[in-house]
């Protein structure tokens, strides 16, 4: 853990941690040892990511270690309350397949532009799990997802 802070409220610890950036360079989680309750801040959103700004490859790392910490509840930045880890490992894999296929056409065309980049990313399973036929959420995640991260993603890969 890069930082950690840890307070003793008596008959309750919390330990504030900086583990790695993700949607911001200063992301901040709490958890509660005792009762293994994690809060994420805007590193987990739920049912959509808030992908709108952020480090993509530091952000899987980032997830990677949420999901080591061996919490049972998590409480999101926004959204339902989770009780596993299925959530993290679904954004974890879904960041992981976005930079992957983004960093592949880079590598393939370092002059490849950002609108064929973005045509040429299948998030198609990710899409539909996350927010199946919801109109709402899937207007969001084309938005959050598919437009902002994989920019995100193209100008990091761009950067190497």
């Amino acid at each position: 853990m890069d930082r950690e802070l840890t307070v003793d409220l008596g008959n309750r610890i919390v330990k504030v941690m900086h583990i790695g950036r993700g949607n911001t360079g200063g992301d901040l989680i709490a958890y509660l040892p005792q009762e293994k309750i994690l809060v994420t801040g805007d590193l987990v959103v739920f049912p959509v990511p808030y992908a709108f700004d952020g480090y993509p490859s530091d952000w899987i790392k980032t997830l990677a270690t949420l999901s080591q910490i061996g919490a049972s509840t998590i409480v999101p930045g926004h959204g339902e309350i989770l009780q596993d880890n299925s959530y993290l490992n679904l954004l974890a894999e879904m960041m992981k397949s976005i930079v992957s296929q983004v960093e592949a056409k880079v590598r393939a065309n370092s002059e490849v532009l950002l609108q064929e980049v973005e045509k040429s990313v299948d998030l198609k399973p990710f899409r539909q799990h996350i927010c199946g036929s919801d109109a709402q959420n899937c207007g969001f995640f084309d938005y959050s997802v598919a437009d902002k991260f994989v920019e995100l993603a193209y100008h990091e890969a761009k950067a190497r």
